[in-house]
């Protein structure tokens, strides 16, 4: 056997063993990635396939017609896809925050701080609406309006809202109950100005206000900043709070909306005493008011 024949035998031999080498290596890889937990992929658009097998998940209830919500159960504040929402909040806070620090010499984060108290307060007047607290001012009012919120108007088994129209041209008289989707109009009508259902968190944001300028010593341009961000968010979480209950909105098309809308769906079950938030949650986390399942009772509150 000649050099050459003895080199292209070596050469062979190298490459079998490189092969073999390789095979081993995708193969360990294989048993590893085959025994760890793939992580819970997020997306906007709906697509209820991409949850992982083998995770946990809990399947939330959902209004009539919903499609079925798998969501990871875990114990942490980011366990549902729809807290992705929350870095676009957050981050446009944080841009306000900076840009009325600029603008009136205030701390970077005033704006922030008015946020969490507003937030804490918000949480608080929700608490109360759906508890009778006769020493707390305007609880009443406040109480009777989100009875007939949730019992009335946008009942578990009517979750998209109700009517009452006449059936019998004939019969002005003669009424039914038929889901027909409810306008904003519709949704609007039984609320007042400064009424006594947001009676209480009007004055707990006038209360925050004028400590804020009292013992903070806050300027005034930055009190007025402070609300008119409260009126911005007051807008979009009124506006938000209002698409969970029309059926076929646009927002339909992103999975966050339809956890959301789900997780207050779940608000409106049983007692109604947990998932107080509309789009922030984080509180009822950590302060026990929160399930997935609409069954839990809440003994704190």
């Amino acid at each position: 056997m000649n050099d050459a024949e003895i080199n292209n035998v070596t050469n062979s031999i190298d490459k079998q063993d490189t092969v073999n080498d390789l095979s081993k290596l995708t193969s360990s890889t294989n048993n590893q990635s085959s025994h760890t937990r793939p992580p819970l992929l997020r997306q906007n658009t709906i697509n209820y396939k991409r949850t992982p097998s083998d995770a946990d998940v809990i399947k939330l209830p959902v209004p009539s017609g919903e499609p079925p919500i798998n969501v990871e159960d875990d114990e942490t504040v980011l366990g549902v896809s729809a807290y992705s929402i929350l870095r676009y909040m957050y981050m446009a806070l944080i841009v306000y925050s900076f840009l009325i620090a600029y603008i009136t010499q205030c701390s970077w984060y005033t704006m922030l701080v008015f946020y969490f108290v507003e937030y804490i307060l918000f949480y608080l007047w929700h608490w109360q609406a759906h508890h009778r607290i006769w020493w707390i001012p305007f609880n009443e009012g406040c109480y009777k309006k989100h009875k007939e919120h949730h019992w009335e108007i946008y009942p578990p088994k009517n979750f998209y809202g109700i009517l009452k129209h006449p059936t019998d041209q004939t019969n002005r008289n003669t009424n039914s109950t038929d889901q027909l989707p409810i306008s904003t109009w519709d949704y609007m009508r039984h609320k007042t100005w400064i009424s006594d259902h947001e009676g209480l968190l009007i004055l707990l944001t006038f209360i925050q206000l004028v400590s804020a300028r009292l013992i903070f010593h806050c300027s005034y341009s930055t009190i007025v900043c402070a609300l008119l961000g409260f009126m911005v968010m007051g807008f979009i979480g009124n506006w938000l709070h209002h698409a969970y209950h029309v059926e076929d909105h646009w927002l339909e098309r992103y999975k966050w909306f339809h956890e959301l809308r789900a997780l207050h769906y779940i608000h409106h079950l049983g007692t109604a005493k947990h998932n107080y938030g509309v789009l922030n949650m984080t509180l009822d986390r950590f302060l026990g008011s929160f399930t997935f399942t609409g069954t839990k009772n809440n003994k704190k509150h």
